[in-house]
């Protein structure tokens, strides 16, 4: 072993150390990246090969089936088309194998155009000399990029790998340089990354040879340009692996932002894993020369997984973020359904971690083909989504509220898991459990029995509200209200209060009293008592009796009858015969009439005075018999009327005389 590779080792388990040492260090996450809208199908064209993004514009291409392109504009987190161009089904030329945009260059190439490559503009065409070029572009300022990585010598066109410079001016782009690789395998310029003034070209096949000359085929490098200004662009570094393997592919695909070059070499082998990938950072130092910094893999490296096939870096929030794409990575079973790695940077160590992975969802589907970033957006491709129609996604950061903060909906949390109000650090889909305990906010537990929390509501009023009961975390079984528990009160005096029946949720149906129930007694000799009539809840208007119906009747000689008066439920006042009135009348010249009282329907006693002195004289010849029978009755009867006969006339005269009273009676009320 030699010395600079013993050097290598010491450094990098040493770094491994310290980056094991340095887990807690992890920036604390104070959003995610959540997928906010897609675009998929495209009736196999690969649709999402290529993704180029600034600011809010995004282009997205698929060079398949005559080729795609579709222009975005990204807004209120979504993407919005402004205008799509698709070549006939059949077309050759792959229109749509690469996309560059930036505030001044809007391209798509078609590298495999015969006779010769396109690079499609908004406001018109650029032939290139040669075919298969524009398999690669980029853009920063006012240059564009084109990549012409094949050699095609064996095509009778002498020319080998190569960049080509064109230079926007005047809104005509123009070639201002080349950049000529020696090396006919290299596949120089297959992948391009650039920023400001510097550009990074990828030879992906570059052979590469052991201190001991073994051959490494396919193991890749990178070269770094730098605009020097007059002096022109000039090669500033040539970037490796730090120990380089045959068919790594290192160079497959690279990224720059600021002071910092990742490149992927997605068919590396990582821990004996085949074609398991990996990516390297290179920093800016402050002398201008690019070094070394940090070997980054996936958390979950898989065989073929081809981890660095994809790569874009962006800051969010001022800390660098790196996005690797491992299209091939199998997350749940499906097959290459693929993944994005998202890296952040130590605050406290600059190193990068991989804190989040974004997957795909569909078999096949090569999610993380290709991704391009900026600022808290990141488009990411899926060429391969619904037998090859492809799609692409744009997931952006978002600022989250962490568990116990205050939310509306899921997407306000960073657990995506909203809870009566608070961020939860489950879904909490018990009934009987809350995020809100007491020291306990925003972890989901348990409700206690002594909340009496109603977790089923009484539907109607024979339903019993359930409540949690702190053995578990659902709901108690539904029940219903006892029997013969009052679900509705009467409202009336013919209304019925009903009750429930201990089996239905529902009151059973309203219903009212039997005709002829008494709803409302008589309060007085003259108030009718009313009655239900079947019908109504409410009992029929008070009535009282008529002004001809007598409400007390005479109870004797002195008494007068009473008859209500058609508006009081009381009878009148009792009235009787005047002291005028004679309630007995004289029964002889000694027996004085009676009167009544005027206060008493009894007529007063009968007074009788003597009996006036009999007259014998005429009486001389009265046999003994005759006067013994008229001493013993007391009659004063003369000799032709017996005392039966005097006895029965008086009683005529009083039936008589009681009649007419009664006549006398009526006479003075009607008047």
């Amino acid at each position: 072993m030699n010395f600079k590779k013993l050097v290598y080792l010491i450094l990098f388990f040493a770094q491994t150390a310290s980056i094991n040492h340095l887990w807690a260090d992890i920036p604390k996450k104070v959003g995610k990246w959540a997928k906010t809208d897609k675009d998929l199908r495209y009736e196999g064209t690969h649709f999402g090969y290529s993704v180029s993004i600034s600011k809010n514009n995004v282009l997205a291409s698929g060079p398949l089936n005559g080729g795609l392109l579709k222009n975005y504009t990204i807004n209120n987190n979504l993407l919005k088309t402004e205008a799509s161009f698709a070549f006939p089904a059949g077309t050759s030329g792959d229109y749509g194998t690469a996309t560059a945009l930036n505030d001044q260059i809007n391209a798509v190439s078609a590298p495999y155009r015969s006779p010769k490559a396109m690079i499609f503009l908004p406001d018109g065409e650029l032939s290139l000399a040669y075919r298969d070029c524009g398999i690669a572009l980029s853009a920063a300022k006012s240059f564009l990029f084109v990549g012409c990585p094949v050699n095609e010598k064996t095509r009778g066109i002498e020319h080998t790998p190569r960049v080509i410079f064109y230079k926007k001016q005047l809104n005509t782009l123009s070639n201002v340089k080349e950049i000529i690789f020696p090396d006919s395998d290299s596949f120089a310029g297959g992948t391009l990354a650039s920023d400001q003034d510097t550009l990074v070209i990828g030879a992906k096949q570059l052979k590469n040879y052991q201190t001991d000359g073994t051959e490494l085929n396919n193991s890749g490098a990178a070269y770094v340009y730098q605009n020097m200004g007059s002096d022109g662009w000039k090669i500033k570094a040539t970037l490796k692996a730090t120990t380089p393997q045959a068919n790594a592919y290192f160079g497959s695909a690279i990224a720059i932002f600021d002071d910092l070059i990742v490149v992927g070499a997605p068919r590396e082998e990582n821990q004996g894993l085949t074609q398991a990938g990996a990516a390297y950072i290179f920093k800016r130092e402050s002398d201008g020369s690019w070094g070394f910094f940090q070997r980054i893999t996936s958390a979950t490296p898989q065989t073929y997984g081809v981890f660095g096939v994809s790569i874009a870096i962006t800051t969010v929030n001022q800390i660098k973020t790196i996005f690797i794409g491992a299209d091939s990575e199998d997350t749940d079973s499906k097959g290459d359904n693929g993944q994005v790695h998202i890296f952040t940077q130590s605050t406290e160590n600059g190193y990068f971690y991989d804190v989040e992975q974004l997957s795909g969802t569909q078999n096949n589907a090569y999610f993380g083909n290709a991704i391009a970033a900026y600022e808290n957006s990141v488009v990411i491709g899926s060429h391969g989504y619904d037998n090859w129609d492809g799609a692409v996604y744009l997931y952006q950061f978002l600022q989250f509220s962490e568990n116990g903060g205050t939310c509306t909906q899921n997407k306000d949390c960073l657990s995506d898991s909203c809870v009566d109000g608070i961020c939860c650090n489950t879904s909490c889909r018990g009934t009987c459990e809350t995020c809100q305990a007491p020291n306990q906010l925003g972890t989901c537990v348990a409700r206690t029995a002594k909340e009496n929390y109603v977790c089923r509501a009484a539907i109607d009023s024979c339903d019993a509200a359930e409540v949690c009961d702190g053995t578990g975390t659902y709901c108690p079984p539904d029940t219903v209200k006892p029997a013969n528990t009052l679900c509705r009160e009467a409202t009336s005096a013919c209304d019925i209060a009903e009750v429930c029946d201990g089996s239905a949720k529902e009151c059973p149906t309203d219903a009212v009293k039997a005709s002829q129930t008494l709803c409302r007694e008589s309060a007085g000799d003259c108030d009718i008592a009313e009655v239900c009539n079947g019908s109504a809840k409410e009992c029929p208007i008070d009535a009282v009796q008529s002004n001809d119906k007598i409400c007390r009747a005479v109870s004797d000689i002195c008494d007068l009858a009473e008859t209500c008066d058609g508006t009081h439920v009381d009878c009148p006042v009792d009235q009787f015969e005047p002291s005028s009135f004679i309630c007995r009348d004289s029964s002889h010249s000694n027996d004085p009439a009676e009167h009544c009282t005027g206060n008493n329907s009894a007529c007063p006693p009968d007074i009788k005075a003597p009996n006036p002195p009999t007259d014998n004289s005429n009486n001389n010849n009265t046999n003994s018999q005759g006067s013994s029978l008229t001493k013993k009755s007391g009659c004063q009867c003369n000799s032709t009327q017996s005392p039966q006969q005097w006895a029965q006339s008086m009683i005529m005269m009083g039936i008589v005389y009681f009649v007419l009273r009664k006549i006398h009676g009526m006479q003075k009320r009607l008047s």
